[in-house]
């Protein structure tokens, strides 16, 4: 524990000195470079108006303002750098790019149809199906509420399975499990 502590106190101590530093680095700087520190601070008022116009949470917006409005240059570049949305845009485009080509891929499967006797049914169904999420005659689900429960009977499809395998997990751990799946889909 004491270890841990004075390890912990000497890189905040550290880090204070390092923000320190460059906080009088760029204060000295802009008194220098006038014109610059100009921009720097109009550049750092849009940012922050750009924060405060957006429709965030604001216990995330309110941190930002601080920031920006301490350290602006490097406040704004940083938020510029961690916002994400771009890259939030990107990864949603190549997502439903990918879920095109697996439902385009599965389109030799039979979509399910139910009668007018099942409109509560019908109405789910189509409510999936209209969502990206077709749904199949001849199919069943089954609720596990472990994975190891499952375990044995996805290993069992696994090796049973003929044209399509369809795997959606949140988190892999490389362990004994994952490598028997992994052994069957190799």
């Amino acid at each position: 524990m004491k270890r841990l502590l004075r390890r912990e106190i000497i890189v905040g101590f550290a880090l204070v000195i390092q923000l320190l530093w460059l906080f009088v680095t760029v204060e000295y700087l802009s008194s220098l470079f006038a014109p610059i520190a100009f921009v720097v601070q109009v550049a750092s008022i849009v940012a922050l108006l750009i924060i405060i116009n957006k429709d965030d949470d604001p216990a995330f917006k309110l941190p930002w303002a601080i920031i920006i409005l301490t350290a602006p240059l490097l406040g704004g570049i940083c938020y510029f750098l961690t916002s994400q949305e771009g890259a939030v845009r990107l990864k949603e485009k190549l997502y439903m790019d990918n879920q095109k080509q697996v439902f385009a891929y599965s389109k030799g499967c039979t979509e399910l149809t139910l009668d007018e006797s099942h409109q509560y049914l019908a109405g789910q169904f189509r409510y999936l199906q209209d969502k990206g999420f077709p749904v199949y005659k001849n199919t069943e689900s089954k609720y596990y509420g472990m994975a190891d429960d499952a375990f044995t009977d996805l290993l069992q499809d696994l090796t049973q399975a003929k044209r399509y395998i369809f795997l959606e997990y949140f988190i892999i751990n490389d362990n004994s499990m994952w490598q028997e799946i992994l052994e069957i889909l190799e």
